[in-house]
Protein backbone atom coordinates (compact mmCIF):
# COMPACT_ATOMS: atom_id res chain seq x y z
CA UNK A 1 0.00 0.00 0.00
CA UNK A 2 2.87 2.34 0.76
CA UNK A 3 4.64 1.80 -2.31
CA UNK A 4 1.32 2.40 -4.36
CA UNK A 5 1.21 5.88 -2.19
CA UNK A 6 4.81 6.63 -3.42
CA UNK A 7 3.87 5.80 -6.93
CA UNK A 8 1.34 8.24 -7.06
CA UNK A 9 3.19 11.10 -5.25
CA UNK A 10 6.10 10.66 -8.25
CA UNK A 11 3.58 10.43 -10.88
CA UNK A 12 2.22 13.51 -9.73
CA UNK A 13 5.37 15.82 -9.10
CA UNK A 14 6.60 17.59 -6.28
CA UNK A 15 3.62 19.86 -5.85
CA UNK A 16 1.25 17.03 -5.42
CA UNK A 17 -0.64 16.78 -2.12
CA UNK A 18 -2.89 13.30 -1.43
CA UNK A 19 -5.50 12.72 1.04
CA UNK A 20 -6.31 8.67 1.47
CA UNK A 21 -8.81 6.97 3.09
CA UNK A 22 -8.49 3.81 4.82
CA UNK A 23 -9.20 2.35 8.48
CA UNK A 24 -7.42 3.63 11.40
CA UNK A 25 -4.91 0.83 11.86
CA UNK A 26 -3.74 0.72 7.77
CA UNK A 27 -2.63 4.39 7.92
CA UNK A 28 -1.66 4.96 11.55
CA UNK A 29 2.71 5.03 12.56
CA UNK A 30 2.38 1.94 13.73
CA UNK A 31 4.94 -1.47 14.31
CA UNK A 32 4.13 -4.97 15.10
CA UNK A 33 0.34 -4.46 14.93
CA UNK A 34 -0.55 -7.26 16.62
CA UNK A 35 1.12 -10.01 18.85
CA UNK A 36 3.50 -12.02 16.60
CA UNK A 37 3.44 -9.90 13.74
CA UNK A 38 6.47 -7.94 13.16
CA UNK A 39 5.73 -5.83 10.32
CA UNK A 40 4.84 -2.01 9.94
CA UNK A 41 1.34 -0.70 9.23
CA UNK A 42 1.68 2.16 6.26
CA UNK A 43 1.53 4.92 8.37
CA UNK A 44 5.01 4.37 9.47
CA UNK A 45 6.34 3.34 6.13
CA UNK A 46 5.20 6.54 4.79
CA UNK A 47 6.28 8.70 8.22
CA UNK A 48 9.74 7.40 7.38
CA UNK A 49 9.99 8.74 3.56
CA UNK A 50 7.86 11.99 4.05
CA UNK A 51 8.59 12.97 7.99
CA UNK A 52 6.67 16.03 8.68
CA UNK A 53 5.14 16.37 5.41
CA UNK A 54 2.81 13.49 6.41
CA UNK A 55 -0.08 14.45 8.64
CA UNK A 56 -2.12 11.13 10.02
CA UNK A 57 -5.60 11.60 11.17
CA UNK A 58 -7.61 9.03 13.37
CA UNK A 59 -10.81 9.12 12.85
CA UNK A 60 -13.82 8.16 15.62
CA UNK A 61 -16.96 7.94 16.46
CA UNK A 62 -18.98 7.50 19.41
CA UNK A 63 -22.71 6.62 18.71
CA UNK A 64 -25.27 5.94 15.79
CA UNK A 65 -24.94 3.29 12.82
CA UNK A 66 -22.19 1.53 10.57
CA UNK A 67 -22.45 -1.11 7.62
CA UNK A 68 -20.24 -4.23 7.99
CA UNK A 69 -20.64 -7.56 6.46
CA UNK A 70 -21.85 -10.03 9.10
CA UNK A 71 -19.41 -12.53 10.29
CA UNK A 72 -21.81 -15.13 11.73
CA UNK A 73 -23.67 -14.63 7.71
CA UNK A 74 -21.64 -13.47 5.09
CA UNK A 75 -23.20 -14.55 2.39
CA UNK A 76 -25.70 -11.48 3.39
CA UNK A 77 -23.47 -9.09 2.58
CA UNK A 78 -23.48 -5.84 4.09
CA UNK A 79 -25.61 -5.05 6.75
CA UNK A 80 -26.45 -2.14 8.99
CA UNK A 81 -25.70 -2.45 12.90
CA UNK A 82 -25.94 -0.06 15.99
CA UNK A 83 -23.38 1.14 17.43
CA UNK A 84 -23.33 0.10 21.61
CA UNK A 85 -22.02 2.44 23.72
CA UNK A 86 -18.75 3.85 23.89
CA UNK A 87 -16.04 1.29 25.14
CA UNK A 88 -15.13 1.81 28.70
CA UNK A 89 -11.82 3.79 29.26
CA UNK A 90 -11.66 4.56 25.21
CA UNK A 91 -10.94 8.14 24.02
CA UNK A 92 -14.16 7.67 22.11
CA UNK A 93 -16.24 7.84 25.72
CA UNK A 94 -13.78 11.07 26.91
CA UNK A 95 -15.58 12.67 24.14
CA UNK A 96 -18.38 12.03 24.74
CA UNK A 97 -18.52 12.93 28.21
CA UNK A 98 -17.19 16.18 27.08
CA UNK A 99 -20.26 17.05 25.01
CA UNK A 100 -19.28 17.21 21.95
CA UNK A 101 -20.75 16.77 18.78
CA UNK A 102 -17.66 17.27 16.32
CA UNK A 103 -14.45 17.55 17.26
CA UNK A 104 -10.72 17.58 15.30
CA UNK A 105 -7.90 17.72 18.26
CA UNK A 106 -4.07 18.42 17.17
CA UNK A 107 -2.02 15.62 19.59
CA UNK A 108 1.03 17.29 17.83
CA UNK A 109 0.07 20.64 20.26
CA UNK A 110 -0.34 18.16 23.65
CA UNK A 111 1.58 20.79 26.30
CA UNK A 112 4.59 18.02 27.98
CA UNK A 113 4.01 17.59 31.35
CA UNK A 114 0.23 18.95 31.37
CA UNK A 115 -2.23 16.38 32.48
CA UNK A 116 -3.95 16.23 28.96
CA UNK A 117 -0.24 14.75 27.95
CA UNK A 118 -0.54 12.47 30.66
CA UNK A 119 -3.58 11.03 29.87
CA UNK A 120 -2.86 10.56 26.15
CA UNK A 121 0.60 8.62 27.59
CA UNK A 122 -0.71 5.45 28.22
CA UNK A 123 -2.47 3.30 25.18
CA UNK A 124 -6.52 4.10 25.12
CA UNK A 125 -8.76 1.72 23.54
CA UNK A 126 -10.32 2.55 20.04
CA UNK A 127 -13.61 1.67 18.58
CA UNK A 128 -12.13 -0.73 15.77
CA UNK A 129 -14.51 -3.32 13.80
CA UNK A 130 -12.77 -3.48 9.97
CA UNK A 131 -15.17 -5.01 7.49
CA UNK A 132 -16.32 -7.67 9.28
CA UNK A 133 -18.67 -7.53 12.85
CA UNK A 134 -20.34 -9.95 14.54
CA UNK A 135 -22.77 -7.99 17.63
CA UNK A 136 -23.10 -11.61 19.04
CA UNK A 137 -19.19 -12.26 19.45
CA UNK A 138 -17.50 -9.06 20.52
CA UNK A 139 -14.34 -10.79 21.31
CA UNK A 140 -13.57 -12.31 17.23
CA UNK A 141 -10.71 -10.40 17.18
CA UNK A 142 -7.41 -9.63 18.99
CA UNK A 143 -8.66 -7.29 20.62
CA UNK A 144 -12.40 -8.16 20.28
CA UNK A 145 -13.71 -4.60 18.87
CA UNK A 146 -11.56 -2.43 19.78
CA UNK A 147 -7.66 -1.44 19.72
CA UNK A 148 -5.49 0.16 21.74
CA UNK A 149 -2.96 2.89 20.95
CA UNK A 150 -0.46 4.88 21.73
CA UNK A 151 -2.62 8.07 20.18
CA UNK A 152 0.10 10.95 19.84
CA UNK A 153 2.40 8.46 18.20
CA UNK A 154 -0.14 6.62 15.98
CA UNK A 155 -1.76 9.91 15.08
CA UNK A 156 -1.42 13.88 14.40
CA UNK A 157 -4.62 14.60 14.61
CA UNK A 158 -8.40 12.84 15.49
CA UNK A 159 -11.40 13.35 14.34
CA UNK A 160 -14.50 12.90 16.61
CA UNK A 161 -18.36 12.30 15.18
CA UNK A 162 -21.02 11.94 18.25
CA UNK A 163 -23.13 9.98 15.69
CA UNK A 164 -22.75 8.31 12.55
CA UNK A 165 -24.98 7.11 10.20
CA UNK A 166 -24.57 3.80 7.77
CA UNK A 167 -22.87 4.02 4.90
CA UNK A 168 -25.18 4.65 1.59
CA UNK A 169 -23.80 2.10 -1.24
CA UNK A 170 -23.71 4.35 -4.48
CA UNK A 171 -23.56 1.68 -6.72
CA UNK A 172 -24.29 -2.15 -5.47
CA UNK A 173 -22.62 -3.76 -8.39
CA UNK A 174 -19.11 -2.86 -7.58
CA UNK A 175 -19.46 -4.61 -3.90
CA UNK A 176 -22.31 -7.32 -4.56
CA UNK A 177 -21.39 -10.79 -5.76
CA UNK A 178 -21.28 -11.38 -9.58
CA UNK A 179 -24.04 -13.36 -11.10
CA UNK A 180 -22.83 -16.76 -11.65
CA UNK A 181 -24.87 -18.46 -15.45
CA UNK A 182 -25.83 -21.44 -15.18
CA UNK A 183 -23.82 -22.57 -18.63
CA UNK A 184 -21.07 -20.22 -20.83
CA UNK A 185 -22.94 -17.70 -22.58
CA UNK A 186 -22.46 -15.72 -25.91
CA UNK A 187 -18.95 -17.34 -26.56
CA UNK A 188 -18.44 -15.46 -29.81
CA UNK A 189 -19.97 -12.09 -28.84
CA UNK A 190 -22.87 -12.03 -31.16
CA UNK A 191 -25.38 -12.01 -28.73
CA UNK A 192 -25.83 -8.20 -27.98
CA UNK A 193 -25.00 -5.90 -25.54
CA UNK A 194 -26.23 -4.45 -22.18
CA UNK A 195 -25.06 -1.28 -20.96
CA UNK A 196 -22.58 -1.29 -23.37
CA UNK A 197 -20.89 -4.84 -22.35
CA UNK A 198 -21.51 -8.36 -24.00
CA UNK A 199 -24.36 -10.23 -22.82
CA UNK A 200 -23.51 -12.32 -20.62
CA UNK A 201 -20.09 -11.32 -19.44
CA UNK A 202 -18.83 -9.24 -16.53
CA UNK A 203 -17.07 -5.99 -16.54
CA UNK A 204 -15.80 -4.44 -13.03
CA UNK A 205 -18.11 -0.75 -13.30
CA UNK A 206 -15.25 0.72 -11.64
CA UNK A 207 -12.43 -0.08 -14.96
CA UNK A 208 -13.85 3.15 -16.35
CA UNK A 209 -11.98 5.12 -13.06
CA UNK A 210 -8.82 3.19 -14.49
CA UNK A 211 -9.68 4.77 -17.96
CA UNK A 212 -10.44 1.35 -19.56
CA UNK A 213 -12.73 0.83 -23.07
CA UNK A 214 -14.05 -2.52 -22.66
CA UNK A 215 -16.54 -3.84 -25.11
CA UNK A 216 -17.01 -5.17 -28.93
CA UNK A 217 -15.29 -4.13 -32.08
CA UNK A 218 -16.37 -5.04 -35.72
CA UNK A 219 -12.95 -4.48 -36.88
CA UNK A 220 -10.56 -7.73 -36.97
CA UNK A 221 -12.55 -10.43 -35.42
CA UNK A 222 -11.42 -13.75 -35.23
CA UNK A 223 -14.47 -15.45 -36.64
CA UNK A 224 -18.21 -14.12 -37.57
CA UNK A 225 -18.45 -10.11 -37.24
CA UNK A 226 -17.95 -9.32 -33.30
CA UNK A 227 -14.69 -9.56 -30.89
CA UNK A 228 -14.43 -8.40 -27.35
CA UNK A 229 -11.48 -5.42 -27.13
CA UNK A 230 -10.16 -4.06 -24.03
CA UNK A 231 -8.22 -0.69 -24.65
CA UNK A 232 -6.53 1.63 -22.64
CA UNK A 233 -4.07 4.50 -24.05
CA UNK A 234 -0.73 4.63 -22.22
CA UNK A 235 -0.94 8.57 -21.45
CA UNK A 236 -4.46 7.86 -19.72
CA UNK A 237 -2.76 4.85 -17.57
CA UNK A 238 -3.41 4.93 -13.69
CA UNK A 239 -3.44 2.72 -10.83
CA UNK A 240 -2.75 -1.01 -10.81
CA UNK A 241 -6.05 -2.44 -11.52
CA UNK A 242 -5.70 -5.18 -14.92
CA UNK A 243 -9.02 -4.46 -17.39
CA UNK A 244 -10.62 -7.53 -17.95
CA UNK A 245 -13.72 -9.13 -19.18
CA UNK A 246 -14.47 -12.33 -17.36
CA UNK A 247 -17.55 -15.07 -17.31
CA UNK A 248 -18.74 -16.93 -14.13
CA UNK A 249 -20.47 -20.24 -14.75
CA UNK A 250 -21.75 -22.84 -12.09
CA UNK A 251 -19.47 -25.16 -11.75
CA UNK A 252 -21.91 -28.30 -10.52
CA UNK A 253 -21.88 -29.64 -14.52
CA UNK A 254 -18.05 -29.73 -13.93
CA UNK A 255 -17.40 -31.52 -11.12
CA UNK A 256 -15.30 -34.30 -10.96
CA UNK A 257 -14.45 -33.60 -14.96
CA UNK A 258 -10.92 -32.22 -16.64
CA UNK A 259 -12.19 -29.24 -18.91
CA UNK A 260 -10.50 -27.42 -20.96
CA UNK A 261 -10.53 -23.45 -22.24
CA UNK A 262 -10.29 -22.66 -25.78
CA UNK A 263 -10.26 -18.46 -26.46
CA UNK A 264 -8.65 -17.11 -29.26
CA UNK A 265 -6.96 -13.77 -28.57
CA UNK A 266 -5.10 -10.71 -29.87
CA UNK A 267 -2.89 -8.41 -27.89
CA UNK A 268 -1.00 -5.34 -28.57
CA UNK A 269 0.08 -3.95 -25.24
CA UNK A 270 2.64 -0.93 -24.32
CA UNK A 271 5.95 -1.89 -23.83
CA UNK A 272 6.36 -3.72 -20.85
CA UNK A 273 2.98 -4.24 -19.93
CA UNK A 274 1.09 -7.88 -20.44
CA UNK A 275 -2.06 -9.28 -21.79
CA UNK A 276 -3.06 -13.05 -20.63
CA UNK A 277 -6.09 -15.04 -20.40
CA UNK A 278 -6.97 -16.39 -17.30
CA UNK A 279 -8.85 -19.82 -16.20
CA UNK A 280 -9.87 -20.07 -12.44
CA UNK A 281 -11.94 -23.00 -10.29
CA UNK A 282 -13.07 -21.16 -6.88
CA UNK A 283 -15.19 -22.87 -3.86
CA UNK A 284 -18.22 -20.81 -1.86
CA UNK A 285 -16.76 -17.65 -1.69
CA UNK A 286 -19.31 -16.93 1.19
CA UNK A 287 -17.19 -18.82 3.81
CA UNK A 288 -15.41 -16.03 5.53
CA UNK A 289 -16.28 -12.53 6.06
CA UNK A 290 -13.09 -10.62 4.89
CA UNK A 291 -11.63 -12.33 2.15
CA UNK A 292 -12.42 -15.12 -0.16
CA UNK A 293 -10.68 -18.54 0.26
CA UNK A 294 -7.88 -19.45 -2.22
CA UNK A 295 -8.67 -20.73 -5.25
CA UNK A 296 -8.61 -24.70 -5.95
CA UNK A 297 -7.06 -23.80 -9.68
CA UNK A 298 -5.58 -20.36 -10.96
CA UNK A 299 -3.83 -20.16 -14.09
CA UNK A 300 -3.13 -16.62 -13.19
CA UNK A 301 -0.91 -14.77 -15.81
CA UNK A 302 1.02 -18.15 -17.58
CA UNK A 303 -1.33 -18.21 -20.43
CA UNK A 304 0.08 -14.73 -21.82
CA UNK A 305 -1.20 -13.21 -25.24
CA UNK A 306 2.06 -11.93 -26.91
CA UNK A 307 1.20 -11.83 -30.40
CA UNK A 308 -0.90 -9.21 -32.93
CA UNK A 309 -2.24 -11.98 -34.91
CA UNK A 310 -4.99 -14.17 -34.03
CA UNK A 311 -4.24 -17.09 -32.02
CA UNK A 312 -6.05 -20.06 -30.46
CA UNK A 313 -4.94 -20.72 -26.81
CA UNK A 314 -5.62 -23.59 -24.58
CA UNK A 315 -5.86 -23.97 -20.38
CA UNK A 316 -7.03 -26.97 -18.82
CA UNK A 317 -7.59 -27.46 -15.30
CA UNK A 318 -9.45 -30.48 -13.29
CA UNK A 319 -12.85 -29.26 -11.13
CA UNK A 320 -13.18 -31.36 -7.86
CA UNK A 321 -16.04 -32.54 -6.28
CA UNK A 322 -16.46 -29.09 -4.05
CA UNK A 323 -16.02 -26.14 -6.76
CA UNK A 324 -18.56 -23.97 -6.82
CA UNK A 325 -18.14 -21.41 -10.43
CA UNK A 326 -15.41 -21.59 -13.09
CA UNK A 327 -14.24 -17.89 -14.27
CA UNK A 328 -12.57 -17.10 -17.23
CA UNK A 329 -11.64 -14.37 -19.18
CA UNK A 330 -8.64 -11.61 -20.73
CA UNK A 331 -6.68 -9.30 -18.86
CA UNK A 332 -4.81 -6.83 -20.02
CA UNK A 333 -2.42 -5.01 -17.39
CA UNK A 334 -0.73 -1.75 -17.87
CA UNK A 335 -2.26 -0.52 -21.47
CA UNK A 336 -2.52 -0.93 -25.08
CA UNK A 337 -5.07 -3.09 -27.05
CA UNK A 338 -6.14 -7.28 -26.05
CA UNK A 339 -8.87 -8.61 -28.40
CA UNK A 340 -10.99 -11.50 -27.27
CA UNK A 341 -13.26 -14.14 -29.92
CA UNK A 342 -14.80 -17.76 -29.85
CA UNK A 343 -14.31 -18.64 -26.25
CA UNK A 344 -14.98 -22.62 -25.53
CA UNK A 345 -15.26 -23.94 -22.14
CA UNK A 346 -15.19 -28.13 -22.80
CA UNK A 347 -14.75 -31.13 -21.42
CA UNK A 348 -12.13 -33.15 -21.63
CA UNK A 349 -12.87 -36.87 -22.99
CA UNK A 350 -10.15 -39.58 -21.23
Amino acid sequence: MAENLHWILEREGPGAKLVVWAHNIHLANLGEPYPGEDFDMVGRHMRKALGEELVIVGILCGRGGMTAIEEAVPSQGVTNFELGPTPAGSIETLFAEAGLDLALVDLRRLTPGSAVAEWFSEKRPTRSNFGGYDPGTPGGHTYGYTYPYLLPEAFDALAFVDRTTPTRIIDPSNYGRVPTLPAPTNPSFEGGLEDGIPEGWQVWSKLTRFNFEIGTTTELSHHGDVAAVIRREPANEIGEASGNIAQFVDATPYRGDRVVLRAAARAEPADGDISFLRLRVLVDPTADAHEDPPALFDSLDTCRVESANWQVYEIEADIPKNASTLSFGLYLTGSGAAWLDDVRLERIDE
